[in-house]
């Protein structure tokens, strides 16, 4: 205020007030300002062009990188996102720019992104999939622990004791939840007040919410889970109405599902050493072997290991199988080409089963199969492991109409057939008897599974 008052005052000093009222300003003569531009424009003209497109080139370049600046300046931060969902059926939610949920029917969950990206879920309830993007924390936190994640794609399942259950036992909220988790890929941290336990790709914990986390193995877990699947169910309620009952089985058999193909999916992961010793058996069985596997609906196959990334031969490996400098270039090329074709196999089956199709570029395979197993009815699955184990036996099984095969047995035919397909086509790149020998090395593929299941009512 002050400078104005001064400014003021040395203008009154040069030009009194009334001095400048009384002056007029002359109107300019008419045609002014069109001879200025004439002139302006004879001299524009009259520069070389190579001057006057560089001038104009970086007037533009300054103008535009000016702009530039002046956006960045004024863009705001990311906004902050949240959000709350109780799911009634399979839902495919977008928490904010970090990550992508598929939760399952009864799943419940809210959500607060910040703008730094830093995020926190509140799972209560449920069974929901997690694929996170590379940003600020991420944690779900839970009424039984916290999952902080170190890597991408997890599986995360809260069960509480039904309320009944946990009347007779007398126990609290904490004490009724468990929680369960699955990793996918990368890293995740499992944690509570009592402990903590860090969890990588394949691996499986648990937190009960009044004990410290635990990792549990593939033997203990399958003994579990078959444990649970064989546990009598109690009888339903007296007076049930045939709504009640129709949807107490529904619920049982989605349960005895997700059980069962837990069991097949750590048993693929649980081969003992006399197993592994056993290679033939993967790849090359006795008649007797497939026969008394049919009895059991039981199969076992190699394959070569599949990865988003294709693997290669390594020196240890190409010593150990006397492998030319050809071979194992041909042995690259073949597995490049064999794992993406199979990836894109699987992934179109994942989209038919779950209808994730933003999850299908993104998933493992071991994550896919896991992912469809778990979606599949279990009577498929059944039939499916029951056909394909008779048709190796060479048992007459029924004939079928191929263009209404389930997906269940599509996808046990891509992966128990990997073994034998790739060895064809590694055969037909480096000879039949070279690709054989690379094969029996060491038992088969670097990749062997057992899966079985309760054989179909009446077969």
């Amino acid at each position: 205020m002050a400078n104005e008052e001064d400014d003021k005052l040395h203008a009154d000093k040069l030009l009194p007030p009334a001095a400048r009222e009384a002056f007029a300003a002359d109107e300019p003569p008419a045609g002014f300002a069109e001879r200025v531009a004439a002139v302006w424009g004879k001299e524009q003209a009259a520069r070389p062009p190579r001057r006057r497109g560089l001038s104009i080139a970086i007037g533009a370049l300054t103008l535009a990188a000016a702009a530039a600046m002046l956006f960045w300046l004024r863009l705001p931060p990311p906004p902050a996102s949240s959000g709350e969902r109780d799911v009634a059926q399979r839902s495919t939610l977008e928490l904010g720019r970090r990550a992508i949920a598929v939760a399952e029917s009864g799943a419940a969950l809210s959500w607060k992104v910040a703008p730094d990206g830093a995020a926190r879920v509140e799972q209560r309830a449920g069974d929901v999939f997690y694929r996170v993007e590379k940003g600020g924390p991420f944690v779900v936190s839970t009424a039984a622990g916290d999952v902080t994640v170190l890597g991408t794609c997890f599986r995360v399942e809260v069960r509480a004791m039904d309320r009944k259950a946990m009347m007779a036992a007398g126990a609290g909220a904490l004490a009724a939840t468990t929680i369960l988790v699955s990793v996918y890929e990368g890293r995740v941290l499992l944690a509570n007040e009592h402990g903590r336990v860090e969890l990588a790709a394949g691996e499986r914990g648990s937190a009960p919410g009044v004990s410290a986390p635990s990792r549990a193995s593939a033997t203990d877990a399958a003994k579990k889970a078959a444990a649970l699947a064989a546990t009598p169910l109690p009888p339903p309620a007296a007076g049930a109405t045939r709504e009640e009952l129709l949807k107490r089985d529904a619920e049982q058999r989605d349960e005895l599902a997700k059980l069962r193909s837990q069991v097949a999916a750590l048993e693929a992961s649980a081969i003992g050493p006399s197993d592994r010793k056993q290679g033939d058996s993967f790849f090359n069985p006795s008649k007797d072997e497939l026969l008394q596997m049919a009895k059991e609906c039981k199969l076992k196959w190699d394959s070569p290991s599949l990865s988003l990334t294709p693997e290669t031969m390594s020196d240890k490996d190409a010593t150990a199988l006397g492998a030319s400098d050809e071979e194992r270039r041909q042995y690259n090329k073949v597995l490049a080409d064999f794992n993406a074709k199979t990836l894109a196999s699987l992934r179109a089956l994942y989209v038919e089963v779950t209808g994730d199709k933003a999850g299908a570029d993104t998933l493992t395979p071991q994550a896919m199969e896991t992912e469809i197993r778990s979606k599949v009815p279990d009577t498929t699955m059944q039939e499916a492991m029951w056909r394909l184990s008779h048709e190796r036996a060479g048992l007459p099984v029924p004939p079928e109409d191929p263009r209404n095969i389930p997906a269940a047995e599509r996808f046990l035919r891509i992966a128990t057939g990997t073994g034998d397909e790739f060895e064809r086509e590694l055969g037909a790149a480096i000879g039949p008897d070279r690709a054989r020998a690379f094969r029996s090395e060491h038992g088969g593929w670097g990749s062997r599974s057992v899966s079985s299941s309760d054989c179909p009512p009446g077969r």
